[in-house]
């Protein structure tokens, strides 16, 4: 469901591992989500925790190469997720 938040530990060297991200900010569900993470800014490539946030349905997902990562262009009514990085202290 939309807004529905969900914790996600990603591994060292998601940016190198060959999967597809597409959107820019938020995401396609089918994108790499730890990809996804380092491309927005919120995660490195030496891995980590993020919070994933599921998001309502939008119409285009534009494509950016930041990072040294290329996301693509999605045309499709669909919903996607965004991420989130976390406190320090919010991890035990």
């Amino acid at each position: 469901d939309p807004g529905s938040i969900f914790l996600v530990n990603c591994p060292e060297n998601c940016k190198n591992d060959g999967s597809l991200i597409k959107g820019n900010i938020i995401y396609t569900r089918d994108s790499s989500i730890c990809k996804a993470a380092i491309h927005s800014g919120v995660l490195t490539n030496d891995g980590g925790n993020i919070a994933l946030t599921l998001t309502n349905k939008i119409n285009n997902f534009k494509g950016e190469n930041i990072r040294g990562i290329s996301s693509l262009n999605e045309e499709i009514s669909s919903t996607g997720f965004c991420v989130g990085s976390l406190g320090a202290n919010l991890i035990q």
